[in-house]
């Protein structure tokens, strides 16, 4: 039975690779027939709603995490596009004024709307569409005080960040430095100490038996790997 994957709750892109490109084979051109014309369908959008009222714990730089990032204006009125990296895309709204990462206050929604892609929203800050689109492609973060608590077995990626990975007998094997996950569950990668290359430790209980947040500490004990079949 398949090892049951170890939840990590976080709002964020998910990393993609890129797979090689096959050997192209020669053909015979074709003629190419004319593209059809697509008409450009207007973007649908909810009503304006009230952002709801949040009071937050803390307002530390410390441990802030991204909930999504700036798409530039939407319309012409000084409405801002955000891009949630939340489960639901009222969430990158839902916790309060948005930051940047080094804790300064970039927007306080104050009411929002629906959009297909994430929600635009109504700010003191911005006035303009010319001020929305200057911000275009900037990170917002919330502060990790802010954030409900989690589930048994479930993490929010910035506590694991920087904690010392041990093997079962206390030796040191270095510090997590990323949490991966490309569609299989979620991995660790930790970068050992004596500058050899990092290593990816699937994120599940037999691998990963005891993680202590408090300490810093992860527990690891990962299968053996298994022969590279040549």
């Amino acid at each position: 039975m398949p090892a049951k994957p170890m939840a990590v709750a976080a709002g964020r892109a998910q990393p993609i690779t890129r797979a090689p490109l096959p050997t192209p084979v020669r053909m015979a051109p074709k003629p190419l027939a004319a593209p059809k014309p697509v008409a450009n369908e207007p973007e649908v959008a909810g009503d304006l709603k009230d952002v709801p009222a949040f009071k937050g714990k803390g307002t530390s730089a410390k441990g802030m995490i991204m909930v999504g990032a700036i798409g530039g204006a939407f319309g012409v009125k000084g409405e801002v596009r955000l891009r949630a990296f939340t489960e639901k895309k009222d969430g990158v709204i839902a916790y309060g004024p948005l930051y940047d990462e080094a804790g300064k206050v970039l927007l306080k929604p104050k009411s929002w709307r629906e959009l297909k892609d994430g929600v635009a929203v109504v700010a003191p800050e911005v006035k303009t569409k010319e001020q929305a689109d200057a911000m275009k492609g900037q990170k917002v973060f919330v502060p990790r005080a802010n954030l409900p608590g989690t589930a048994k077995d479930e993490f929010y990626v910035v506590d694991l960040l920087g904690s010392r990975a041990e093997a079962l007998d206390g030796t040191v094997l270095g510090d997590i430095v990323a949490v991966w996950n490309f569609g299989a569950g979620d991995i660790l990668e930790y970068k050992p100490p004596n500058g050899g290359p990092n290593v990816r430790v699937i994120f599940t209980k037999e691998a990963v038996p005891h993680v202590d947040l408090a300490a810093k500490r992860v527990v690891l004990d990962p299968p053996a790997p298994e022969p590279i079949e040549k």
